[in-house]
């Protein structure tokens, strides 16, 4: 179970020497400078409770007051009371347990000075409001305002002291509400906790579903682009589909058929309530506003708001000279981008303009396999050819392609084997590609004896990307120890006759699985006692999957274990990554502390034993958790590796301890980066760091660029350091590191998004979740 006792600060790491800036590139952040005056502020409890008889009372305020239909509810009912006391100065409200307001109110009655007290009955409430409490018996609601007894005080200009890794951050939140208050009241709609904001004007509706356009919009504590400790305003554009406020059967979704659907497919009926919407029947003359769930029959609630939706196509990615545009264009209109009065009497003004910063573009790295050398290639958005025979080619077994829905002799049409055999003989792999025809079953991907009876091939199983076969596949895989590949006829084999780089994909993909490597990166000499043939450093990635693709609500019962998947390379080969996964309880984002110790003593010991050798140094990268848990990351779940890798050492009497590093490397955060130049607005080059200006006041942050995307904006990974026994000496050597990294993906020819540790992990931990709820 997670320990009670109270989270230890974080201990930032000393800094090391930043990036050198050569030849700089001048590059436009989506970071806006925010100026902040000293505004004393006063903050109050709000607390709301409901009564229909004298036994029958609940409160409405709290940890449950998150969702926007909570929060419709306390803001109305807030408001008849301020206007039942006659308050008319402003005050913010975050539609829970918090209010603040630029001076103290002047009230008295029943309670201390400055308290509010009053009684709103249930024949003053709207409706709506009215059914979804009162529906049965007359009520009444008691609301409470009174002054906070811990911090009754905020000073605006201590949003510049505050850190979310560090301490509480009551001016950053009281900060992030005013910031949404203009466009609340000019008819956005605001979502996660106000870090989200959407026009509702001019929206495009098809089949019942609305695009709205918005932005997200965090508050950052930066270095200062003038050395200065600064607060930072990122704002990013989003696009987010929700539904319309309109008949059910005008949806998308095909209404007449939902009894049909089996338990599980009934994704989206579930897990409407978590959008805000609740359905009482079928019908078309029930809106999604009217609507009411079957399973809260004693509470009819009416809602009235826009809910977001979780399935269908996605909005694309915007180019980003249109991002940029969208982003200027809805953060005017928004008012955060323009005069903003009620955020500027709470002593904040936001300048319109973004900060443009410095930035290095590290060198491109040599990719390195049997007899030839190569190198991304910037103009063909990375691509690089396959030059000679794979580094560590391998035998592979006879391929034998199993056919799912359509018979061996329509895939001898689509997959000749000309082709094929050409591919295996240019880039090393020499044996025979021998079709072989199995009888097709249904169960196939089900059933042990069919999986094992084909354990002298590398089994290849043939079906279209919509048979949900794949992860069967995989959990028969694990259970009888044959390497498979699934290929899809309507994505890899949909054309005529395949193209190189189809048959190369699977060639990289074979190759690998058989136990070989298709290429190597040769790393700056700078970095070359962390990575190539002549380091000595131990790599530890691991990151955490909830679930295999379905949507959980906050205090849903979830069925599934979290996943924790782990990469390391433990290998001969230094550049080598295997890897595992490990269940725990669901839900979790900290990894439990046995996990963690079993899992670091078995890497060690598994490297140990293929190197000949314990490592120099140990780095440890971790993925998927935010400012707010680096913390955690490292007073609990770095400790539990420390120990882990102290167990093996002692049983291995091995005195010396390995130097270690702890990094954090996501892509789950806002910040872009843009040039700007005669010809417009693109995205910056492939290998583009930043360490100064926009990066966090405390610790050391790096902000890296490693591709190009193929459509879209390019988004950078976060890199921070949490912890550094002296591995790294400078940003130069991170920044080296992270760019042969993303340039190790061995199953690809470009230069991937995320380093290749992180990428494993990831990889991983989704594969775990998919075997379970295959196996389940």
């Amino acid at each position: 179970m997670p320990k009670s006792s109270k989270p230890k600060e974080l201990v930032a790491p000393s800094k090391i020497a930043p990036l050198k800036k050569n030849k700089p590139l001048k590059v436009t952040t989506n970071s806006y400078q925010m100026e902040v005056k000293n505004v004393v502020c006063y903050r109050y409890d709000v607390k709301i409770t409901g009564k229909a008889d004298e036994r029958n009372q609940f409160l409405l305020t709290g940890s449950k007051g998150s969702d926007r239909q909570k929060q419709t509810e306390l803001a109305e009912i807030l408001s008849l009371a301020m206007k039942k006391e006659n308050i008319t100065q402003l005050y913010i409200y975050d539609g829970a347990s918090t209010l603040h307001t630029l001076s103290q109110f002047n009230v008295k009655k029943n309670g201390a000075s400055g308290t509010i007290i009053a009684t709103i009955d249930s024949t003053e409430l709207s409706p709506s409001l009215r059914n979804s409490y009162f529906s049965k018996s007359h009520g009444r609601f008691d609301v409470t305002v009174e002054l906070n007894s811990a911090q009754p005080q905020l000073h605006s200009s201590d949003l510049l002291n505050e850190s979310p890794e560090f301490t509480s951050c009551p001016v950053t939140q009281m900060i992030q509400i005013v910031l949404c208050e203009e466009a609340k009241r000019n008819n956005f709609l605001i979502t996660d906790g106000g870090n989200e904001m959407f026009d509702r004007a001019g929206v495009t509706q098809s089949r019942g579903v609305e695009d709205m356009n918005g932005v997200g919009a965090g508050i950052k504590i930066a270095m200062g682009v003038e050395g200065k400790s600064a607060a930072h305003l990122i704002l990013n554009y989003k696009k987010k589909q929700f539904f319309a406020n309109t008949p059910l059967t005008n949806l998308y979704l095909d209404w007449t058929n939902i009894p049909k659907f089996p338990p599980r497919a009934t994704t989206v009926l579930k897990h409407l309530p978590s959008m805000g919407s609740q359905l009482s029947r079928w019908g078309s003359s029930h809106t999604t506003e009217e609507a009411f769930w079957r399973s809260q029959r004693e509470k009819k609630k009416a809602f009235n708001f826009p809910i977001e939706i979780q399935h269908g196509n996605p909005p694309r990615c915007e180019r980003p000279h249109k991002r940029f545009e969208l982003t200027k264009t809805v953060g005017e209109k928004a008012h955060i981008l323009s005069p903003n009065k009620i955020l500027e009497s709470f002593g904040v003004k936001i300048r319109p303009e973004p900060l443009v910063v410095d930035a290095v573009t590290v060198p491109i790295p040599t990719i390195q396999y049997k007899t030839s050398c190569t190198a991304p290639d910037h103009s063909k958005q990375e691509k690089r050819e396959v030059r000679g025979p794979f580094l560590e080619p391998r035998t592979a077994k006879d391929c034998g392609v199993t056919v799912g829905e359509i018979g061996i002799e329509n895939l001898a049409q689509t997959y000749p084997g000309t082709c094929v055999l050409l591919a295996i003989e240019k880039v090393g792999i020499s044996d025979v590609w021998n079709t072989v025809e199995f009888s097709y079953s249904r169960n196939l991907p089900h059933s042990n004896l069919s999986l094992q009876s084909l354990s002298s091939f590398t089994p290849f199983y043939a079906d279209y990307s919509s048979s949900p076969t794949h992860g069967f596949l995989k959990l028969q895989e694990r259970l009888c120890d044959v390497v498979t590949q699934q290929v899809s006829f309507d994505k890899s084999l949909s054309r005529p006759t395949i193209d190189r780089s189809t048959t190369i994909n699977f060639m990289l993909k074979l190759n690998l699985k058989s136990g070989g490597l298709n290429h190597k990166v040769k790393p700056d000499p700078l970095i070359a006692h962390l990575w190539g043939d002549s380091s000595n450093t131990l790599f530890i990635s691991y990151d955490v999957c909830h679930s295999s693709g379905i949507l959980y609500r906050k205090g849903e019962v979830c069925d599934e274990p979290s996943c924790v998947g782990f990469g390391f390379n433990g290998t001969s080969h230094p550049e080598a990554i295997i890897g595992d996964f490990h269940y725990q309880l669901p839900r979790t984002e900290q990894v439990d502390d046995e996990v963690l110790k079993t899992r670091a003593n078995f890497i060690l010991t598994q490297y140990a034993t293929a190197r000949k050798k314990f490592p120099d140094q140990i780095v440890i990268l971790r993925d998927g958790v935010s400012e707010g848990q680096h913390a955690m990351v490292v007073n609990d779940e770095f400790s539990a590796i420390k120990d882990g890798i102290m167990t093996c050492l002692k049983n291995n009497k091995r005195p010396k301890v390995p130097a270690l590093a702890l990094l954090i490397v996501t892509k789950r955060h806002a910040n872009c980066l843009f040039v700007k130049d005669g010809q417009g607005i693109s995205n910056v080059p492939p290998l583009t760091a930043i360490d100064q200006g926009i990066v966090r006041k405390n610790g050391n942050e790096v902000i890296f660029v490693s591709h190009c995307p193929l459509q879209g904006t390019a988004q950078p990974i976060v890199i921070n350091m949490l912890h550094n026994e002296k591995v790294f000496k400078t940003n130069d050597e991170l920044v080296q590191l992270m760019s042969v990294m993303c340039c190790a993906h061995q199953s690809s020819t470009t230069i991937a998004s995320l380093p290749e540790m992180i990428y494993a992990a990831d990889e991983y931990a989704k594969r775990g979740a998919d075997i379970f709820q295959a196996y389940k």
